[in-house]
């Protein structure tokens, strides 16, 4: 699968460097092969004791390692979230309190950091990864019948469903619009098509509702289309 990079000598997003090989950051690497639980192996001709790999470092230490760039994230959403007119002002601010773990936003951030080291069109693509993500929790609540987001009424539940569509519509344009700007179309391309693809899974949940014929096949391939497509895009992106 290949991932693109930001960064110098490029024009945007896309690098085949050789740095793109291998890990920066130290929480990244592998820690040396010594101490008990070993597998045997050969060096120089004899068996020795070969480790496997320390345990990996924990999601929080990982993610303490992008707190400030996520803040970054989290500022540029700021200023993105602003209204055009008056009348969205309060729908707009309702939708600034869906912000919940930011998984995908942290997910661009630390494959950059692994792969040659985060760059400021990485804060870019972190925002509006989200922004596409908040998008489709809109739309999804209202296609759900849902009724809170994160302890907070839904869209369609405060407003109407209308607007809740329109919303939608409308942080779908604004996230592209920022997607055009990077030098490199790569981010808007990508981003494109997981939306055609969390679309495609959608509606094919919705046409096959109370089928309970469908297969395993079937179903996955749906979950593909609605939740693994932008987390794709936001490792490919990173």
């Amino acid at each position: 699968m290949e991932r693109g990079r930001i960064g110098p000598g490029s024009h945007g997003l896309r690098d085949e460097s050789p740095r793109r090989q291998g890990y920066n950051s130290p929480l990244l690497q592998p820690e040396p092969r010594t101490g008990l639980g070993t597998a045997p192996g050969l060096v120089q001709g004899r068996e020795t004791p070969v480790t496997r790999s320390a345990q990996a470092p924990s999601l929080t230490l990982l993610l303490d390692t992008i707190s400030s760039d996520l803040d970054r994230v989290n500022a540029w959403l700021d200023e993105r979230y602003q209204p055009d007119h008056p009348r969205l002002a309060p729908l707009i601010e309702h939708v600034r309190g869906f912000r919940g773990k930011q998984v995908r936003a942290a997910q661009v951030m630390l494959v950059a950091q692994g792969c040659g080291g985060i760059r400021p069109e990485h804060t870019v693509v972190a925002g509006v990864v989200e922004m596409i993500h908040a998008a489709t929790l809109v739309h999804d609540d209202l296609l759900d019948g849902a009724a809170e987001r994160r302890g907070m009424d839904c869209v369609h539940r405060r407003w109407d469903a209308h607007s809740s569509v329109l919303l939608g519509d409308w942080i779908y344009a604004q996230a592209f619009l920022q997607a055009t700007e990077l030098s490199d179309n790569l981010c808007s391309r990508e981003l494109a098509r997981a939306t055609a693809r969390v679309c495609r899974g959608e509606i094919r949940q919705n046409l096959s509702a109370g089928d309970f014929d469908l297969d395993e096949a079937e179903y996955l391939d749906q979950i593909d289309g609605k939740t693994a497509a932008l987390f794709e895009a936001a490792g490919r992106l990173g």
